[in-house]
């Protein structure tokens, strides 16, 4: 099993895959960055609420307070709604700190689908060389003008040496396909969570992504907590 953390390690296709990967410590550290960073949002959005619900109770009491009780209670009301109005720009702040942490362990989770993908196409060539020679012999077979029975008998073997090498390559097949398909997976969740207009593996187009998930557009930030989180 993946020790790995991070958004999406219960996801099906990632949970396969990591679990047959070396541990990536690059992976890990961004896993924990991104948990952290949930963590941190979860408190701030807390305190936002509690702060809510205070100035509401504030406000009730105010009205009935006198002297220095009122007083007291201004005071305190005043405090509370200055960092009120501060909040939110500090919940933006967060939010976009998230997604950002999220959009790296996405883009180092595909760094390591696509090499993966690639060491298991390297390591198909040499077999994909030997079914090549098997295919020209079967080709050519008919034209060594055997008698049938060594005919039937060397045409036998050259399909029996080519389903050994095919079983011989079904692991890395299979390797390369799980790879190639998270990598898929990684990418169309990015865009469906955070838009079409950037590219993954591109720090530099994030720019517009991130500030919808600060607030910027609101209709693009309930689905990124959606999928987070789903």
């Amino acid at each position: 099993m993946s020790k790995h953390t991070g958004p999406d390690t219960t996801f099906p296709e990632f949970v396969a895959f990591l679990a047959t990967i070396p541990p990536d410590q690059t992976l890990t550290d961004l896993g924990d960055a991104y948990t952290a960073r949930y963590a941190r949002m979860v408190r701030t959005r807390q305190r936002q609420a509690e702060i809510t619900e205070r100035l509401s109770a504030l406000d009730a009491a105010i009205v009935e307070a006198e002297g220095k009780q009122r007083a007291s209670l201004l005071s305190e009301r005043a405090l509370l709604r200055e960092e009120h109005d501060v909040l939110p720009v500090q919940v933006a702040v967060e939010k976009r700190l998230h997604a950002e942490a999220h959009l790296r362990w996405l883009a180092r989770l595909a760094v390591l689908a696509q090499a993966d993908a690639e060491a298991a196409n390297a390591a198909l060539e040499p077999g994909r060389v030997e079914m090549r020679r098997i295919t020209r012999a079967l080709n050519s077979v008919d034209a060594r003008m055997l008698p049938h029975d060594e005919l039937a008998a060397e045409t036998a073997r050259l399909i029996g040496e080519s389903r050994t090498v095919g079983a011989t390559l079904q692991p890395d097949r299979e390797r390369m396909q799980r790879s190639l398909r998270v990598l898929d997976i990684v990418r169309t969740r990015a865009q469906w969570a955070y838009g079409d207009d950037f590219k993954l593996d591109n720090e530099l187009t994030w720019t517009d992504a991130l500030q919808r998930c600060a607030g910027t557009d609101a209709r693009r930030a309930p689905v990124v907590r959606s999928f987070v989180h789903a």
